[in-house]
């Protein structure tokens, strides 16, 4: 009687059973084959997530891009399953990147593309993707030789992308007449990340940009923040809930105080500035846009990342704590190893020592904090 009990599981249950093997492509197979109750739920989590051409293979060299469509037109149904799309356009052929691109895919919601050259041939497969009903979330990391490459790829993008992620080099300046008149109605973002970008700002910046940032509460800026000073990304930084920057020495003109609705905050040291003398500089970055905070917040969570820390650090951090108008208990997070943890919070009175947390380094940080704005 148990036995048959099993298999009389709700699929609800059974997927959400299935999940917890979801980094283990072996055990979901093996679970596919135990009985047919069983498929749909391991089917689900194989096919949930698909990366090609990442790793060290050449574009002849791997075969999973055309296994991929092998198996999706011998089971066509597997395709409903596909949520996110991971692509490596540089290490995968023309011919297989056009014909991934344009299977149908009903249900897919994310895209991620990086480390390749946006050319014609990636333009005229990677339009396809973007412009599915379905899409909400885009990441494009890309260098672009020829902006009107640039400027083509988002000609038919669909209006339901809330999400973007942009880490891009235009070699060259958009002028007045680059962009055309919009094909489709602008995609009205919710969350926005800029990285390290060149020539980015006249795209977004431009009056037919296909991207409506008036209702953007999620800011992701890396080192650039002259970001929060674009002309359409000013007037939205009082709407602003969860913001994240990249604190490096010389920054100035970061005033958090015109962040009138910010609930979450987190700050990251440059990686390649954990070092020497600069440690010390980029501390002093964060914590002049720290000492900005105005008496009126409601900072819920304020998240210090950094992977190196001086005793000399934990000292001014402290003064610098001590001082500020939280109005929560938990407020603060240390992304940090243990013995620099440690050390940062040697200086801090009990009473703020108390109320902080170390936490692993989290690089999904601000896709969990934005996922349902």
């Amino acid at each position: 009687m148990a036995h048959n009990a099993t298999w009389q599981l709700a699929q609800e249950l059974l997927i959400h059973i299935i999940e917890f093997l979801g980094n283990s492509p072996a055990d979901l197979r093996a679970c596919a084959l135990v009985s047919r109750s069983f498929v749909h739920a391991a089917q689900s989590q194989i096919f949930q997530e698909i990366s090609l051409g990442s790793g060290a293979a050449s574009v002849h060299g791997d075969r999973r891009p055309t296994r991929l469509l092998e198996t999706l037109h011998a089971a066509p149904h597997l395709a409903q399953y596909v949520r996110r799309l991971r692509l490596q356009p540089s290490r995968i052929s023309g011919s297989t990147l056009s014909e991934i691109c344009c299977f149908p895919l009903p249900r897919l919601k994310a895209v991620f593309c990086s480390y390749f050259d946006l050319s014609p041939v990636t333009v005229a497969a990677l339009r396809h993707l973007l412009a599915l009903p379905t899409l909400l979330s885009v990441e494009i990391a890309c260098h672009v030789p020829q902006r009107l490459v640039f400027v083509e790829l988002w000609s038919l993008c669909s209006p339901s992308i809330k999400h973007l992620d942009l880490k891009c080099d235009i070699q060259s300046a958009f002028g007045a007449r680059d962009l055309p008149d919009r094909l489709t109605a602008p995609a009205r973002l919710t969350s926005l990340c800029i990285g390290d970008t060149t020539g980015v700002r006249d795209w977004v910046n431009h009056p037919l940009c296909p991207f409506d940032f008036s209702a953007v509460a999620g800011l992701s800026v890396s080192i650039y923040v002259e970001v929060v000073h674009w002309p359409k990304i000013a007037p939205i930084l009082q709407n602003i809930t969860v913001f994240a920057f990249t604190a490096r020495p010389g920054m100035n003109g970061l005033d958090l105080s015109v962040f009138g609705s910010l609930e979450n905050l987190r700050i990251r040291l440059s990686e390649n500035l954990r070092i020497g003398l600069s440690v010390g500089v980029a501390w002093r970055s964060a914590r002049a846009a720290l000492l900005t905070i105005p008496p009126s917040n409601n900072i819920r969570k304020i998240v210090l990342s950094s992977k190196s820390f001086s005793a000399h650090d934990s000292d001014e951090l402290a003064r610098t704590l001590t001082s500020l108008p939280l109005h929560h208990a938990g407020v603060l997070d240390f992304e940090m190893p243990p013995n620099y943890y440690n050390r940062a919070i040697a200086s801090l009175p009990p009473t703020i020592r108390n109320d902080t947390r170390r936490t692993d380094d989290d690089p999904h940080w601000f896709e969990r904090m934005t996922r349902d704005l």
